[in-house]
């Protein structure tokens, strides 16, 4: 009994019975457990009340223990599913960009597509008419010119097929844009020459159209196929344009900085006609520079040079032409 009273109250020399921590005044620091002080002689039940005390302090001490480890290793899983969430939240943001790209470039492939299939009718309806022309060529010598001239409006068309295949993906709104400005710039346009016209037909005769009488080198003769009207501070000259290439320069009585060739334009026939800068200062209506390939022209179409302002008129074909 008296050896038993001795380790109760030696026990450890100060250290905690449950997680041998030093103890502070008999008190444990982290689990709390309290060192009790028996005297020299202590029954037998206290000795067993103690011991049984101890191992439930151990026991709860080892719970708690582990809970602490539990609850680490769930807050790292709750920091890793986070990352996770984020992940995922940052994947199907991605997913949605990437399904609307998909769905705008289907929608320029199908607009593409119509296009492509449109030049290529009309490549059908061109070739149709140019195997019509070809059977009675024989008989007319202006039916084989016409057929020919029809020949090289298919290449063009062909040409124009193979740019709509390399644009397939591309989309048709600064086409469209340009068409509009075109459209408003030609309207004031043909009111700024309307204005001019007037004030021309009531002013001196240097003010009347005058075509020059021999054409610039370069251009074909024959029968003119169109006219070009420089218009400039009232003052209008007229030229004439052939089938094939037509080189220009600006007329001498016109004020311009251009000297030598200012630009050309290509007749393939009557009603096709290309326009290419030489000079760099030839602009569309809109005031956009001319590209490698030019700019197609049609009746009543303006472009400038500098200040002087240029429009094209067609020859007007009739019935009666195209049977001689």
């Amino acid at each position: 009994m008296q050896n038993e009273n001795h380790q109760i109250n030696q026990h450890d020399k100060g250290l905690c019975h449950v997680c041998g921590t030093k103890l502070e005044n008999g008190v444990c620091t982290i689990c709390g457990w309290t060192q009790m002080i028996f005297p020299s002689e202590v029954p037998s039940e206290i000795i067993e009340f103690n011991k049984q005390r101890e191992k439930v302090a151990q026991k709860l001490h080892k719970e708690v223990c582990e809970l602490k480890d539990t609850l680490k290793k769930l807050e790292k899983t709750s920091e890793e599913v986070s990352k996770y969430q984020q992940s995922l939240k940052k994947a199907n943001a991605e997913a949605q960009t990437d399904r609307q790209e998909i769905d705008r470039l289907t929608s320029e492939l199908k607009q593409a597509n119509n296009k492509l299939s449109s030049a290529q009718v009309e490549k059908e309806k061109l070739l149709t008419k140019l195997n019509e022309f070809s059977e009675s060529s024989k008989k007319n010598e202006e039916l084989i010119k016409q057929i020919a001239q029809l020949e090289s409006a298919a290449k063009i068309v062909e040409a124009q097929r193979k740019d709509l295949v390399e644009r397939l993906n591309k989309t048709n709104d600064s086409l469209t844009k340009e068409i509009e400005d075109h459209k408003k710039t030609k309207a004031l346009l043909e009111q700024q020459n309307t204005r001019i016209q007037m004030h021309t037909d009531d002013s001196s005769d240097k003010t009347r159209l005058q075509p020059l009488p021999c054409p610039m080198h370069g251009q074909q003769q024959g029968k003119p196929v169109a006219t070009i009207i420089f218009s400039f501070r009232g003052q209008s000259v007229q030229e004439n344009v052939f089938e094939g290439d037509n080189i220009y320069a600006i007329p001498s009585n016109l004020t311009s900085p251009v000297s030598g060739n200012a630009f050309r334009i290509e007749s393939m026939n009557s009603n096709t006609f290309r326009l290419y800068d030489l000079c760099g200062l030839t602009r569309k209506v809109n005031g956009d520079r001319l590209g490698t390939t030019g700019m197609q022209l049609y009746n009543d179409d303006y472009f400038s040079v500098g200040d002087i302002t240029i429009q094209i008129k067609m020859q007007k074909i009739s019935l009666r032409d195209m049977l001689i």
